[in-house]
């Protein structure tokens, strides 16, 4: 109660505030040194002529233009800065419906003296949210309490993304969304890609960027898309960054990054390595009730699953630029990740009768090693064509997965007497090798006066070889357990083309784009002595259009309207097309489903744009062949597999504001108000339900004398329901001082994450053949860490790329033990 109070109080505040008038419209110029040559990657910022608030950033390109678009009504100031130059401030801009688009004079800098580089002292304030007109961009460094984080955590509390306790990331309660590394997909399932997404440190991140509607670039997968952008130098010299951490829960843990680059006149170097040690538990307790067919109580089983997990990451990016000319740069980039984790589990499960009379006890241990290692390599090339803007770019990727999984489980069962019933140990031997080879070609151009022209190809094979050896041993004498032990081969070839356009007038905007798809799967599952082999083989082609249309209601832009749909297809993950069984505990697995079938979604949005101030989108989303877990009961074994659910839809109202009332005082607010619906058949059940869902979350942020900030953030969730699943509410809130050192060049951060402890995570199961069931997880999640980050270098003026690779989509959708 104390956070929703909270939320009200600091909700009602945020309300009562105005900022400025914005109107979409541009600054552009070039930049060129006291000998007429141009001055690449020299850095540029527009903030309000009146209260430095910034607005826009860029840098300038190859030939030393620029172009800062998206600009609001107002008067400005142009900075340019480039290390080993003075830096240049213009007189003030002016833009309003008589003068939309500034086009500057050729501006020259002069050389200084100064090549070290001293420290930046920004005073403009670089805004959280950014509505740009397909996604929503979100700046981590704007936030203090993302300092000592993990990409994760960053993620849990950006607007309208949530993240289960099985590390499931969904975005606006759409589950099924395809995370992105710097455009690069990771291929993951969602419970590895979030074991992923805790080894990076969220001091190597820039922005994240939240797509409902992604354009015809963009893979179709996934119902929506999350972007994370890692942090890119951009500047002509060596120097870099480095963040050290030190957080305590109940178990510590720390996360640190280390950025470096070094360019010359034809190379650039880049590395990011970062470390995460984690250290945590989940506190799990169950409750199922079974019931005859007539409805009388039959039994009951209650559930105490206490979970500890240790490890500790490794991340590795090393890349290389090399600038064969002004117009043409070749590019490789290697990536590793090393993970090893151990877990122990501890399960006690107390089996009552239908009269609540204690039956038996099950207590079993769980001891698991794995170690997940990945590694890839990416090759590039990017030639500008000529100067007006045509370009065309090359990527080839290949990713090599692979991860060896070692467990035990001790299992006893005893009497109500307690007298030992029956005890055996399972072992598993757990090994997966995931191969990716990916590669495209993207072109793009202007046509004609304010219009632009995409299209691209790219062609991915997948092929995984997922493993599970299970072996029983009891009174010292171990057989292998041919009902769990299988062997799954599965390759995947996709092949797509996409086409997009898109054109801007006085008032009016469109973009429209069609994507084409074509699968082919192999499924194999090889069986053993006992169990007989089977396969199956998917070809299908899509077509998957994307439209945008803009219009400002005033010639100054104030008010704009915006209308958008798009096609979507999200594929099951690879391993949930494996039909065995996964050991989980005595009364608990997991399994694949071969009969999946992929999951088609339209998604439909209406804008309203007033200023800066209030972004609010009437959604309406329809899939047919919802992916979903569900859970099967057999006997007083739940059994949790994916499946498809005949249509679900999604309709209601999203609101985002970014409020500056004051130099001192920044609000961001994010509302949602969603209804959801399911009816389809689950397993031999049948569910016809609907649920309306709201949420808020407010980020607060303070400024103060002295380098001094502050920030407090809370979010509140009603209750949510997915499928079979009912969430109860939650809430929580964060807050952070900061404070800056040695001269701006570095900083201080003390932040609390989960003050109150109010993170928990409860629900029931519903639509069970005859049982119900509720769950509670209680985790490790109030923490206080302590964050240096410090920058150096020396710098020349230059220009580093912020390149994507050929994958997009399939990294995500592996799925392993680890």
């Amino acid at each position: 109660m104390k956070a929703l109070y909270l939320l009200i109080t600091i909700s009602l505040f945020c309300n009562k505030v105005l900022a400025q008038d914005p109107i979409d419209n541009k600054i552009s110029g070039i930049v060129h040194d006291d000998k007429n040559s141009p001055i690449p990657g020299a850095s540029l910022m527009v903030i309000g002529a009146k209260d430095s608030a910034l607005q826009k950033t860029g840098i300038s390109d190859a030939d030393g233009q620029f172009e800062l678009k998206n600009l609001k009504a107002g008067q400005y100031l142009l900075i340019i800065t480039a290390v080993g130059y003075n830096k240049f401030t213009s007189d003030p801009i002016s833009i309003d419906s008589l003068h939309s688009s500034i086009s500057l004079q050729t501006i020259q800098l002069l050389q200084s003296d100064a090549k070290v580089l001293k420290g930046v002292s920004v005073t403009a304030r670089k805004p959280y949210m950014e509505q740009q007109i397909d996604r929503l961009v979100l700046n981590v460094d704007a936030l203090i309490t993302n300092a000592g984080t993990t990409a994760l955590d960053v993620l849990s509390k950006s607007p309208g993304v949530s993240v289960s306790s099985d590390g499931s990331i969904s975005l606006n309660g759409k589950s099924g969304i395809l995370v992105l590394l710097d455009g690069r997909p990771t291929y993951l399932s969602s419970q590895d890609l979030a074991n992923y997404l805790k080894a990076m440190p969220s001091a190597s991140l820039d922005k994240i960027e939240l797509m409902t509607n992604p354009p015809a670039k963009y893979d179709a997968a996934g119902t929506g898309v999350i972007n994370i952008r890692t942090k890119k130098n951009r500047i002509k010299g060596f120097f870099g960054s480095i963040s050290a951490n030190y957080s305590q829960a109940n178990y510590w843990r720390s996360n640190d990054a280390l950025d470096l680059n070094y360019r010359n006149n034809k190379v650039n170097l880049f590395a990011n390595i970062g470390y995460a040690g984690d250290r945590n538990f989940v506190n799990t307790d169950v409750a199922r009730y079974y019931v005859n067919s007539d409805g009388t109580p039959s039994s009951e089983i209650q559930m105490a699953v206490r979970n500890k997990n240790v490890a500790d990451a490794v991340n590795l990016k090393l890349g290389m630029d090399y600038f064969l000319s002004p117009k043409t740069t070749m590019g490789v980039i290697f990536t590793g990740l090393y993970r090893p984790k151990s877990e122990e589990v501890n399960t006690t499960s107390r089996v009552y009768d239908g009269n609540h009379t204690l039956d038996s006890i099950a207590q079993g241990t769980l001891n698991g090693k794995y170690k997940w290692k990945n590694g890839g390599v990416n090759l590039n090339l990017q030639h500008r064509i000529d100067s007006t803007g045509k370009e065309i770019t090359v990527d080839l990727d290949y990713i090599r997965y692979n991860s060896d999984g070692n467990l035990v489980t001790n299992n006893y069962v005893y009497a109500a007497d307690q007298t030992l019933a029956r005890n055996y140990d399972r072992i598993g031997v757990l090994p997966v090798d995931i191969t990716v080879y990916s590669g495209k070609v993207d072109y793009s151009g202007p046509v004609g006066t304010g219009g632009r022209f995409d299209a691209g190809v790219k062609s991915s094979y997948v092929k995984t070889d997922n493993a599970a050896e299970y072996y029983n041993r009891v009174n010292n004498v171990t057989t292998p357990d041919y009902d769990y032990t299988n062997r799954f081969l599965y390759d995947e070839n996709i092949n797509a083309g996409y086409l997009n356009f898109n054109k801007e007038f006085k008032r009016w905007s469109f973009q429209a784009g069609l994507r084409l798809e074509n699968t082919i799967a192999n499924g194999h599952q090889l069986g053993n002595v006992e169990k007989s082999d089977s396969s199956f083989r998917r070809d299908y082609t899509s077509l998957f259009p994307t439209a945008y249309l803009s219009y400002k209601l005033d010639s100054a832009g104030n008010h704009t309207l915006g209308l958008s749909y798009g096609r979507r297809i999200n594929r099951p993950a690879y391993q949930d097309l494996n039909p065995f069984l996964y050991f989980m505990d005595q009364y608990s697995y997991s399994a694949g489903n071969p009969y999946l079938k992929p999951q088609y979604l339209n998604h439909y949005e209406f804008s309203y744009h007033f200023r800066q101030y209030i972004n609010a989108m009437l959604v309406y989303d329809k899939s047919k062949d919802m992916i979903t877990q569900t859970i099967e009961q057999s006997g007083n074994v739940f059994i949790a597999r994916n499946a498809n659910i005949g249509e679900n839809t999604v309709y209601g109202l999203l609101l985002n504001s970014s409020l500056n009332p004051t130099k001192w005082y920044m609000c961001n607010a994010h509302l949602e108000f969603l209804n959801f619906g399911y009816k389809g058949p689950i397993n031999s059940e049948y569910i016809d339900e609907n649920r309306f869902s709201w949420g808020i979350g407010l980020m607060n942020q303070f400024r103060f004398n002295k380098g001094w900030a502050a920030e407090v953030y809370a979010m509140y969730r009603s209750s949510t329901r997915v499928g079979q699943f009912i969430r109860d509410p939650v809430n929580r809130v964060d807050a952070g001082v900061m404070k800056n050192i040695l001269k701006d060049k570095g900083s201080l951060k003390l932040s609390v994450q989960d003050i109150f402890y109010s993170m928990i995570i409860k629900g029931k199961i519903t639509n069970l053949q005859q049982a119900t069931a509720t769950d509670r997880n209680l985790s490790d999640s109030r923490v206080i860490g302590l964050t240096f980050n410090y920058r150096f270098g020396k710098e020349i003026s230059g220009s580093k790329r912020n390149h994507n690779s050929s994958a997009e989509s399939e990294q995500q959708r592996v799925k392993t033990n680890n």
